[in-house]
């Protein structure tokens, strides 16, 4: 890494960067082990459950369309901050409840708001610290730690499920959470390199018109979307499948599930 990065600000950013994608990939792997024990408690169905889910997906996804056209006027320091904040609580009003279903709902839908500053962000963290053919590399570091998440995730949230409880899971992420921002207040310097100016919501919405409107841009993806969805439909009707249907434990769930994510991982290097 140190031939990659040899200005410091490039090598601490990079990362704070990859510190800040992880947290985004641990809070929708790490739920999964914990859902049918989720449905146990509330006794809600399948269906119902997923909705733990999708609403992190949808909080997750529309988030990224705001949070990188405003870093890219005020800044990416506020933004982060602005976005950990409602990650942190979203978990912890998830975390504290239990026997409130649809408080439960509100804190994943904020969870999933908040976590797609931590996706967007490193991205726009490396290109603006990088050059063309450093943010390659650079960017090879983040695609390492996103296929490393999913295999850890699930494992971690498994333990915690068979060890503790459920609501184990959120107090994890929490910390996880706690001590990122801390490291950022002390080490994340703004890299935003021109100078801020005003948000404009016309600009931002034509050029997302702009966007939808080319076919070149648009269909790589939707290819990835695609492929996106079908793998979040698989990973959310697994836990009930494997721990139902064939009696394993949440742990050996999460284990079970280092398997399709080292295709995922060795998948992607190839």
């Amino acid at each position: 890494m140190s031939s990659l990065a040899r200005h410091p600000l490039q090598h601490k950013m990079l990362w704070i960067a990859m510190f800040v994608i992880s947290s985004a990939q641990l809070g929708i792997g790490i739920i999964l082990p914990a859902l049918p024990a989720i449905a146990d408690t509330f006794a809600k169905s399948e269906c119902e459950i997923q909705l733990l889910v999708t609403l992190w997906l949808a909080g997750f996804g529309l988030s990224q369309l705001v949070y990188g056209p405003w870093s890219d006027t005020i800044g990416r320091r506020p933004i982060f901050f602005l976005g950990q904040g409602i990650y942190l609580s979203g978990t912890l009003i998830c975390f504290m409840s239990k026997g409130q279903w649809e408080l439960l709902l509100f804190g994943r839908l904020l969870q999933g708001i908040g976590a797609g500053s931590a996706s967007i962000l490193p991205r726009c963290m490396l290109r603006d610290c990088f050059g063309k053919e450093g943010l390659t590399h650079a960017m090879s570091y983040l695609a390492c730690v996103t296929a490393v998440m999913p295999v850890l995730a699930p494992m971690i949230g498994g333990y915690l499920v068979d060890h503790l409880s459920w609501p184990a899971v959120f107090g994890f992420v929490l910390c996880y959470l706690l001590v990122l921002v801390l490291v950022a207040l002390l080490l994340f310097d703004e890299t935003l390199p021109y100078p801020k100016r005003s948000f404009s919501c016309s600009k931002t919405l034509i050029g997302y018109w702009q966007l939808l409107s080319s076919l070149r841009a648009m269909l790589p993806g939707m290819l990835c979307w695609v492929g996106y969805i079908l793998m979040m439909l698989t990973t959310s009707i697994y836990p009930f499948w494997i721990q139902q249907n064939l009696g394993l434990s949440a742990s050996a769930y999460g284990q079970l599930m280092v398997v399709p994510a080292l295709g995922l991982l060795f998948g992607g290097c190839c």
